[in-house]
């Protein structure tokens, strides 16, 4: 059975042709504007878009057109349209939609062109990545996998993604695996710490700049745009540019198109964008830090990577995996770790998350001169742990996490925005831990 979407803001027009549709045996599913659209697109495979042109603003029938193609290449779009919006459909054509037709249609009419359409080729939807092509990820707890069945889907399209997780859990590693999985994987992939540079310095290497243009410019230089073209710009740690760099790259993604510092020449760019940050960019965005305008157009799909913390079932087999690789790099035999050792790593809270596990297996491997590492060893090689004589402060989360978070939440009234702030986290990440810890459940006693 073939399976149409049909999007349309009128209700009655929905109800009248999904009567039609599935009389002539279709499977129809409805979306009443372009947001509905796009998450059944994300979520199903369909042969077919019908879709209204014009819908009440800010919806447009243009944009359910560029989500099918993002999303599901080689699927079927048709644009029902107005007579006064005919020169809008044709140009919809040219955007790629199969044909239009004409409001005051009959149904004999639409199911023929809809049959037409349907036999013109055979319907391809994007090839989805299989899970053994996530090799370099290490783990099979639920919230990593989940986190991966978003990639899964996402990867071989070219929307633009924002990758959330505290630091040290694998975000430009993920930023890779998409690139990897996508359809510009044989392009280039190129990462900036967008908290390295100065305002001058960023705009010159995301842009490119022109001799003369500021103090040490000597010669013309190409931005990573310019170097990214047809391929992946990776910007990691984005929460961090200023409101003049955010309004430059604002312009950059919706022009497509980029001047160089000093210049009045524009050059089109074809990249891919994926973004990563360790903050909570909503609240950024009500906070005045961040463009609402910029994080709408970023976030197009959010993944959010879980802490160390939320996925303590992996650790054993993130040991492994580090064992045996740092093994190789530095020439030693494997290390086996005996049950009371792994208990105490599995019980230590790694608040620089997996980055700061790999370092401690890396320190293991290089000091210890035996064939298995015991609980005293890693007490041995752990840091010390701050002691709290005094009464510790609501700004730090080194003493018992879930009691932490409650007495933060406490002296704040639970208000959770200021809460996250004074722990230091994001408030999605505060979220996270108050479902995990049952705080919520405590508050209600």
């Amino acid at each position: 059975m073939k399976k149409i979407l049909l999007v349309d803001d009128q209700e009655s027009v929905l109800t009248s042709l999904s009567i039609l549709l599935r009389r002539n045996g279709f499977h129809v599913v409805t979306a009443k504007n372009p947001t509905d659209a796009k998450c059944h697109l994300v979520k199903e495979d369909f042969n077919l878009v019908l879709t209204d042109l014009r819908m009440k603003k800010p919806y447009d029938g243009l944009q359910v057109l560029k989500d099918a193609k993002a999303f599901r290449s080689g699927i079927h779009v048709i644009i029902m349209t107005a007579f006064g919006t005919i020169e809008n459909a044709v140009d919809a054509m040219t955007m790629g939609a199969d044909d239009y037709i004409t409001k005051g249609f009959s149904n004999k009419e639409l199911i023929k062109k809809i049959n037409k359409i349907l036999k013109k080729k055979k319907f391809k939807s994007i090839e989805q990545p299989k899970a053994k092509e996530f090799h370099k990820i290490v783990g099979k707890s639920k919230p990593l996998r989940n986190a991966l069945e978003i990639i899964r889907k996402v990867a071989p399209t070219d929307s633009c993604l924002m990758i959330h997780g505290d630091s040290g859990t694998g975000k430009e590693l993920i930023a890779k695996t998409i690139h990897r999985l996508s359809l510009r994987k044989d392009k280039i992939f190129l990462p900036v710490n967008c908290a390295a540079f100065s305002d001058t310095l960023l705009e010159s290497e995301l842009f490119g700049h022109i001799k003369g243009s500021f103090t040490g410019a000597d010669t013309d230089k190409h931005g990573l745009f310019c170097a990214a073209h047809t391929g992946t710009l990776f910007l990691d740690e984005v929460s961090e540019m200023s409101k003049a760099m955010q309004a430059r790259l604002l312009r950059v993604l919706q022009e497509k198109n980029v001047t160089p510092v000093g210049s009045t020449s524009t050059y089109p760019v074809d990249v891919r964008i994926i973004c990563a940050t360790n903050k909570d960019l909503l609240e950024e965005v009500s906070a005045g830090n961040f463009r609402e305008d910029l994080y709408f157009r970023l976030c197009v799909i959010p993944i959010v990577l879980p802490s160390l913390e939320e996925r303590k079932e992996d650790i054993p087999l993130l040991v492994d995996f580090f064992i045996n690789n740092l093994s190789k790099k530095f020439l030693k035999k494997p290390i086996k770790i005996d049950k009371k050792a792994m208990d105490l790593i599995m019980e230590r809270h790694w608040q620089g998350n997996i980055r700061e596990l790999e370092n401690f297996i890396e320190r293991m491997i290089l000091l210890l001169d035996k064939p298995v590492c015991n609980e005293s060893d890693i007490i041995s090689l752990l840091p010390p742990v701050q002691s709290h004589k005094s009464t510790p402060s609501p700004s730090s989360l080194s003493m018992t996490e879930s009691e932490q978070i409650l007495n933060v939440l406490q002296n704040c009234n639970w208000n959770q925005s200021l809460a996250a702030k004074k722990l230091g986290i994001g408030r999605t990440t505060l979220w996270r831990k108050i479902k995990q810890y049952d705080i919520t459940h405590q508050l209600q006693v």
